[in-house]
């Protein structure tokens, strides 16, 4: 019984591999997308399947009772159908997707994924659009003007976001067939990892003592103060060119000196746990560094941030940890 439970198992894997590899070449990932026959699925809905049925049986009374009448009704209504697997297909034909874009998120966030659906030449009603595990967007109607659409999205994983084919389908105009497909458009975003706030516990300079009272060391910055004449021993990048090109001799710049607290964030200090948690707790510390204004430094997995407090060193960190250890991906179908 086991053995009949893993080799189910095993067909359905390899038959998911091979239908994922048939749909990136016939449908491959871009940003904007046209609707056409390579990319349209259509099949009879489960209101088409019953009036196939009623067709099969009133074909069957006509032949049993050799009725014209009935002969005649069969046929019409197979000619309607017909009918309608065109208008069905027309109602996805030629409509063109794109993605618009959305902001950097965390792991296991809600998310609002911006598409816009429009038409140049034709209107396109009744259409549902969005990912089926949180729920398909209605969408009345689509015309020549551009129809802009927020779409329900939970990243799984860190990286740069590439999620799941999303899904458009319709049963206009009369419910008899059922015309679907499956998009993969690029979304250019970062997902961040997930954050664990925990106490942060700091490392003192190059010495890697762990601090839990945050003292740490002390660190001087520079303000522009003004300039003043050349004198010997004045750091050459120090020279003020702009006003020796006025001929005002050689002019130094002088600064004003300031002292403000520099924390460092180390790997070293992190709790003991998988890697994915400890990217989790060091995510949780820069957050809260950011939160206080903290002047902070990084380092993790060998690499060093030099210390800083701007919004490029909060970004410059996390976009570190979403990517470490070659996370390039947010998700899969």
């Amino acid at each position: 019984m086991r053995q009949s439970f893993l080799s189910y198992n095993g067909l359905k894997q390899t038959f998911r591999a091979r239908w994922r590899s048939w749909l990136d070449r016939r449908i491959p990932n871009t940003r904007e997308q046209v609707l056409s026959h390579k990319s349209i699925f259509i099949f009879l809905s489960s209101t088409g399947l019953m009036f196939s049925a009623l067709l099969v049986l009133m074909l069957v009374t006509a032949v049993n009772y050799k009725n014209n009448l009935i002969y005649g009704f069969t046929f019409w209504f197979f000619s309607l159908m017909l009918v309608v697997l065109n208008y069905t297909y027309r109602n996805l034909a030629d409509l063109k997707i794109s993605s618009t874009g959305m902001k950097t998120c965390f792991v296991g966030d809600e998310i609002q994924v911006d598409f816009s659906l429009v038409s140049e030449n034709k209107i396109h009603k009744s259409l549902f659009f969005g990912w089926p595990d949180f729920g398909l967007n209605f969408v009345p109607v689509v015309d020549s003007e551009a129809k802009s659409l927020k779409v329900l999205y939970v990243p799984a994983e860190r990286g740069w976001l590439s999620p799941e084919r999303i899904r458009l389908e319709s049963t206009y105009p009369f419910g008899i067939f059922k015309t679907w497909s499956w998009l993969s458009l690029k979304v250019e975003v970062l997902v961040y990892p997930k954050p664990i706030f925990s106490d942060i516990r700091f490392s003192l300079g190059d010495s890697g003592d762990d601090e839990i009272d945050g003292h740490v060391s002390v660190k001087k910055g520079e303000d522009f103060a003004g300039v003043r004449p050349y004198q010997q021993g004045d750091e050459f990048k120090h020279i003020s060119w702009k006003q020796s090109a006025k001929g005002k001799g050689l002019q130094t710049k002088e600064y004003e000196q300031q002292e403000f607290a520099t924390y460092w964030l180390s790997d070293d200090c992190l709790p003991r746990a998988s890697l994915e948690d400890r990217i989790s707790y060091m995510t949780g510390w820069l957050i809260q560094a950011r939160e206080n204004n903290l002047f902070y430094g990084m380092r993790f997995g060998g690499v060093e941030f030099e210390p800083d407090n701007s919004d490029a060193q909060f970004k410059k960190c996390m976009k570190f940890l979403a990517l470490y250890g070659g996370k390039g991906n947010g998700g899969g179908i």
